[in-house]
């Protein structure tokens, strides 16, 4: 809808308004129809989808991920992956996957690592990355561990992995 409106000098000028809570000359703002819904401290309508209107999220930390980088990926630098009973095999298995697919060694200290090889094991490879390395699986430990977390019933394992978590704002 315009509308013309008088300015102080007696001139016009048009003024642009929406009904559908978008701004007209920019139409990717958009506000869903306001409802007292939206304002109450307690309701999970409104709230932030990424932290559910809390103001922070947990994430997998880096730094209690990886805690002693002067270890190798052998020697357990992997702190989330190399504690757990009979799973440690197949996470060792897995860490060797990616290093044969990234050319990392699993005998050298992480601190050696360039900073491409660590973000690979830590974040997993960019579509880029994943395309030029074909039959790789490798999503990164970080993605790995924090679905693990995210859907598992056990309560052990809940426990355990909630250790290397850290809230983030």
């Amino acid at each position: 809808v315009i509308i013309a409106t008088e300015t102080a000098d007696g001139a016009f000028s048009d003024r642009t308004y929406s009904t559908l809570f978008a701004d007209p000359d920019h139409p990717e703002v958009a506000l869903e129809e306001l409802a007292p819904r939206l304002f109450s401290f307690n309701s999970p309508f409104g709230a932030c989808k990424t932290c559910n209107g809390l103001g922070t999220i947990l994430e997998m930390d880096e730094g209690l991920i990886l805690p002693d980088a002067s270890l190798s990926l052998a020697e357990g630098a992997v702190a989330c992956w190399s504690k757990n009973g009979h799973w440690k095999g197949w996470f060792a298995r897995q860490l060797k996957k990616f290093c044969a697919a990234y050319g990392v060694s699993f005998t050298k200290p992480v601190s050696q690592f360039s900073k491409d090889h660590r973000r690979l094991l830590l974040h997993g490879p960019t579509p880029d990355e994943k395309a030029r390395v074909k039959g790789s699986k490798w999503k990164g430990v970080i993605p790995d561990t924090m679905g693990w977390w995210q859907t598992t019933e056990t309560e052990n394992v809940k426990e355990f992995l909630s250790q290397f978590l850290s809230t983030k704002p």
